[in-house]
């Protein structure tokens, strides 16, 4: 992810590169505690490393740099992109069934299900119970899970311990309906 022409920065850089440089070292920084300290169970699971490192570049980056307005752009940038995958025809839930072959590791995994549709799951989860929860839920969660490898069940079971949701009910591995 990291290539050189990301560290050239100097005054002349304009503001869209800045803003594309501070996302990727977000995200990238983000992977630290989702994907190495709690690592996933199988590339099925991939939205957990890389949704969450999708929802917290736009919230450090926004923290960072408030003028940019960055998570004002989370809707337009992250839902409407996922919205355009999920009605496709080869749409994909976000734990994928059979992964097998690296080939399929990363032509069916590393899509925008993963990272936007993720992150939008992430961020519905904060609009409903606010960021001091949801922090407190995810420090429950890391804590738990360090130096392990989770499974979306396993999210699921965190906040259903310190949070009044439900979800369970929520089957992320079977779409309700496939588009035709």
């Amino acid at each position: 992810a990291f290539r050189l022409e990301y560290f050239l920065v100097d005054k002349w850089t304009d503001l869209a590169r800045k803003k594309e440089i501070a996302r990727l070292v977000a995200h990238e920084i983000s992977h630290n505690w989702f994907g190495d300290l709690v690592s996933i169970f199988w590339w099925k699971y991939v939205w957990l490393k890389e949704g969450f490192a999708r929802f917290f570049e736009y919230l450090i980056v926004d923290e960072l740099f408030p003028e940019w307005n960055h998570w004002g752009h989370f809707i337009e940038d992250m839902a409407r992109v996922a919205f355009v995958k999920d009605a496709d025809k080869d749409t994909h839930s976000l734990d994928l069934k059979t992964i097998g072959s690296p080939r399929e590791i990363m032509s069916k995994v590393f899509d925008s299900i993963s990272y936007n549709k993720g992150a939008c799951i992430i961020r519905m989860m904060f609009e409903i119970i606010g960021w001091e929860r949801l922090w407190d839920v995810l420090s429950k969660y890391i804590h738990a899970y360090k130096w392990s490898c989770v499974k979306t069940e396993d999210l699921w079971k965190i906040f259903g311990q310190f949070t009044d949701l439900d979800l369970s009910l929520i089957h992320i591995s079977e779409p309700t309906r496939q588009a035709e």
